[in-house]
């Protein structure tokens, strides 16, 4: 989201705390956690800089993070890591995010897999161990980028109050698949090779194309479709 002055105060002020044990309160809280692990990833990995920083060490210590979050969420807003359908907006809403906050921390690990098999100078790649390690980050990232795909058609047929968030992290995955769809050092990764989940986040977000916003990355997926030669079933 766009920066407006709050994040200089998230180490200053704690996270909420209450007694009650009302549903509604642990939502908030697992909500205001997460998004508070999310402004820390952005900033590891050099989202808000403008480049992508490889840190693997950063990247391990973040994802164990987010699993610690997952594990000490209560029963009324814990959920299945799974893409199964849960007919539960709030558990729904946050497998979402939690899905694509993992995405967003193993990118970095793409991206320099990607930079050492087109430039030199990054020969360390190459070798033994280290090589494997980023190969399985990459199939880890792919991932969770079709889940939160699948994930996002649950969430994209109605309004709720979390559907900004859902309609951005949804075209995330969607930009972020057409990027790796079919690039030759990503082929051991099969999914890389199916346009299925492509087209499966295109038709969700589809729904909301009226969006001024929406409308203009849609465009841009669409020429980015073109180019790469998935067709489309629609007029």
């Amino acid at each position: 989201m766009h920066p407006i002055g709050l994040r200089q105060f998230h180490d200053l002020v704690p996270l909420p705390t209450t007694e009650s044990d009302e549903e509604g309160f642990y939502y908030f809280f697992a909500q205001a956690s997460l998004r508070k692990l999310l402004m820390e990833t952005l900033d590891v990995v050099g989202y808000r800089v403008g480049q992508i920083i490889y840190a693997p060490v950063m990247g391990a210590e973040l994802r164990k993070q987010a699993e610690e979050w997952y594990d000490h969420l209560p029963p009324p807003v814990r959920f299945p890591i799974s893409a199964a359908p849960l007919f539960d907006i709030r558990k729904s809403f946050l497998r979402l995010q939690y899905e694509a906050l993992h995405a967003v921390i193993l990118w970095p690990s793409v991206h320099q897999l990607l930079e050492s098999n087109s430039t030199r100078g990054h020969e360390h790649l190459q070798v033994g161990d280290h090589l494997a390690s980023v190969q399985k980050e990459c199939q880890e990232f792919i991932k969770h980028c079709v889940v939160t795909a699948q994930l996002a058609e649950e969430l994209l047929v109605r309004r709720h109050l979390g559907l900004q968030y859902t309609i951005w992290a949804a075209y995330a995955m969607l930009s972020m698949l057409l990027i790796t769809y079919r690039l030759p050092g990503l082929g051991f990764i099969p999914e890389t090779r199916d346009d299925a989940y492509i087209k499966k986040a295109y038709a969700a977000l589809r729904n909301w194309e009226h969006l001024p916003v929406l409308r203009r990355g849609l465009d841009r997926s669409r020429k980015q479709m073109k180019r790469v030669n998935i067709q489309l079933d629609e007029p």
